[in-house]
């Protein structure tokens, strides 16, 4: 027999001077021994990945999930030794509410750190939603007092707007005409460097000599 399949019945709890005996059933207890055996390093691996994200310290967290593995090992060990118990189908059923209690305590402490590592991204999204959420509340919570204030100064401001931008329209058009004046093609229509061009030229002209 190879030190793998002992290292297992002796996981699955069977009698190895009786089991020795009975080559057949070998590797059904091996088997069993080696399902007690992973869900211990599954019950050592979740432990350590839940403690390190709360505490996020490696060596404790190694430490309590080493611990915490043997645990889960000794007691899924008892559970599997403890099921050839003889007896009535009561006393059978009486017996098995402890195991399934056990091994529904087992499942979890198994599966919710995998499950909080498998759903991390969702589990950050929802969080970020519940957040902006209860800052909206929040927000509402605070502004609901001078609602209506933030009504009328909006409004006051609104209409100061419009009047600036009436004021930025006409001081716009008065630019437009002066500019027209100024070049002759509005206005009076008479250009005052184009006339003075031409007054400097005829006092030239009637310059006596």
């Amino acid at each position: 027999m190879n030190p793998y399949k002992k290292f297992f019945l002796f996981c699955s709890g069977a009698d190895m001077e009786l089991i020795s005996e009975h080559a057949a059933d070998q590797n059904k207890y091996a088997s069993i021994g080696a399902t007690v055996f992973l869900t211990g390093i599954l019950a050592f691996i979740t432990s350590s990945y839940a403690l390190w994200t709360v505490f996020d310290a490696g060596w404790l967290a190694m430490l309590f999930g080493l611990f915490w593995g043997v645990v889960i090992f000794n007691l899924d060990r008892y559970i599997v030794m403890s099921m050839n118990a003889q007896g009535s189908k009561t006393r059978q059923a009486l017996i098995a509410i402890p195991r399934l209690i056990l091994a529904s305590f087992i499942a979890i402490v198994i599966s919710n750190p995998l499950e909080l590592k498998i759903f991390d991204k969702e589990i950050e999204n929802q969080l970020v939603i519940l957040e902006e959420t209860k800052r909206s509340e929040q927000m509402e919570t605070i502004t609901a007092p001078y609602a209506l204030k933030i009504e009328k100064v909006d409004s006051v401001i609104n209409i100061k707007n419009a009047e600036l931008d009436g004021l930025k329209a006409e001081a716009d058009r008065l630019n437009l005409l002066a500019l027209a004046e100024a070049d002759g093609t509005g206005g009076s229509g008479k250009n005052p460097i184009l006339d003075q061009s031409i007054r400097l030229r005829k006092r030239k002209r009637i310059r006596p000599n």
